[in-house]
C-alpha cells in the first residue's frame, strides 16, 4: 500500500512510507541474520512453525488426493524418515504392504492430505480391494502439527470415506514405540487383533467396526 505524504518536508512521515515499501525486505533480511546467528536454527524454525500452524488452524485443508501426487509423496517422504528415526532402522515403504495406486483411489479407496496452504502436515489411506473391509495406511502427523486434533480429524476423515465407499471394516497395524498413535486408535473404538499381515515393521493390529 502506498502512503502519501502530508508534507514533502515531513520526515517522519517520508521514513514511514520508506518503511512501509521495505518492509517485507527487510523483515526477511532480519530473519535471515536471526537464523545465521542462532545456534539451533533448525530448532526455531520448528518453533516458528508451531506457532504458525497453530494460529491458522482454522484454514487447515483437508482434501483427498492422488496417492502418486507431489504431496502426497512429500508425506510419504516424512513419514518414512519420522519412523525410521522412531523404530531406529531403515524403513522401507515398500516392505510395509506398500499399495497399488488402485487400491488408494475410489471406488476402492481413499488418500487424505491436511495442508496448510502448500505445506502438507499429515495424511492418511485407506487401502481398500473392493469388498467390505480395508486397511488405513499411512498415518502421519507432521510434529510441528501435533497437539491440534489433526490425528483425530484425519481419522474421522478416513472412516467417513471408507463408510462411502460400502467398506464396514477398518483394520491397520501399527508399532507400540508410536504410542501417541496407540493411545488414540483405543480412545477411538479400535479394538486390539491378531496379526493379519507379514509386515515387518509393526507388533500391534487393530480392527474397527464401523457404524452406519
Amino acid at each position: 500500500m502506498l502512503v502519501q505524504l502530508a508534507k514533502s518536508g515531513d520526515l517522519d512521515v517520508r521514513r514511514q512510507a520508506t518503511w512501509g515499501m521495505s518492509d517485507e525486505r527487510l523483515s526477511n533480511e532480519r530473519a535471515s541474520a536471526i537464523l545465521e546467528r542462532h545456534k539451533n536454527a533448525k530448532r526455531l524454525l520448528e518453533a516458528m512453525d508451531i506457532v504458525t500452524i497453530a494460529l491458522s488452524r482454522e484454514s487447515i485443508v483437508f482434501e483427498e488426493v492422488d496417492y502418486a501426487s507431489e504431496i502426497a509423496t512429500q508425506c510419504l517422504s516424512a513419514f518414512a524418515r519420522e519412523l525410521s528415526e522412531r523404530l531406529n532402522l531403515e524403513f522401507d515403504l515398500k516392505k510395509s504392504g506398500d499399495p497399488d495406486l488402485s487400491q488408494m483411489k475410489h471406488p476402492h479407496g481413499t488418500f487424505i492430505v491436511a495442508r496448510l496452504g502448500n505445506m502438507p502436515i499429515g495424511c492418511v489411506g485407506v487401502k481398500g480391494s473392493g469388498g467390505n473391509q480395508a486397511e488405513i495406511k499411512r498415518m502421519w502427523i507432521a510434529p510441528v502439527a501435533r497437539g491440534l486434533g489433526l490425528a483425530r480429524r484425519l481419522m474421522i476423515a478416513a472412516e467417513e470415506s471408507a463408510r462411502d465407499l460400502g467398506i464396514d471394516t477398518l483394520r491397520l497395524d501399527t508399532n507400540s514405540t508410536l504410542f501417541e498413535a496407540v493411545s488414540l486408535y483405543r480412545k477411538m473404538g479400535w479394538a486390539e487383533i491378531d496379526r493379519f499381515n507379514d509386515d515387518p515393521y509393526p507388533d500391534l493390529f487393530f480392527e474397527k467396526r464401523l457404524v452406519r
